[in-house]
């Protein structure tokens, strides 16, 4: 199981979806990839052997920016990438000597990039600096992902509600309904039940 994400890449914007996971050979987001088999992508082998490594595209000279799409759609695959390693965190520490040394809990994957074991400038500068900004967007999204699920698995029936409405437990009828409706409720149909019991 993968425990790091390496960042690269690639010196060309190509299209506006162009990122790419590199593990056996250069492949867009939609193809079929074996993230099992690993190839000396970040001159590492003990990085590699952990590593999902990803290159997007980017301007050909520094900073090496990169356009919105491809940026937004990195950490959608690094998302992708974590749920279906069964990680609930991703790290950035930007050092080196921490990253490599850090033990990742189970949850956990770590950042790690390209010019730390070559001599290279991959990820560039401009990614470089954001990548605290990716670990954070993306922690962010795989823990509303797992509260939603929690929420949606623990959702009481119509009528425990209907009666915790009666027992005031959900605000006066603005403050309900706006309530109710976060909580993922149908405002109507627990109202209506209200209604029955309280005939």
């Amino acid at each position: 199981m993968a425990t790091k994400i390496t960042k690269e890449y690639i010196l060309e914007q190509l299209t506006a979806d162009s990122v790419n996971v590199v593990t056996v050979s250069y492949a867009r987001v939609n193809s079929k990839n074996c993230e099992i088999s690993r190839e000396r992508m970040s001159y590492s082998n003990s990085n590699d052997q952990r590593a999902v490594t990803i290159e997007c595209a980017s301007d050909t000279y520094t900073p090496y920016a990169m356009n919105s799409k491809v940026y937004n759609k990195l950490i959608k695959l690094c998302i992708d990438i974590c749920k279906r390693n069964k990680k609930k965190k991703l790290l950035w520490f930007k050092d080196k000597n921490k990253s490599l040394s850090y033990k990742p809990k189970p949850d956990e994957m770590v950042l790690t990039v390209h010019r730390w074991f070559a001599n290279k400038s991959c990820p560039g500068d401009w990614l470089y600096s954001r990548l605290g900004n990716v670990a954070k967007e993306v922690t962010k999204a795989l823990n509303t992902s797992i509260k939603s699920k929690e929420n949606t698995t623990k959702k009481k029936s119509i009528d425990t509600i209907a009666r915790e409405v009666i027992n005031g437990k959900w605000g006066n009828v603005a403050d309900r309904k706006k309530r109710l409706l976060s909580a993922g409720y149908d405002y109507n149909t627990v109202q209506k039940r209200v209604n029955e019991l309280l005939e």
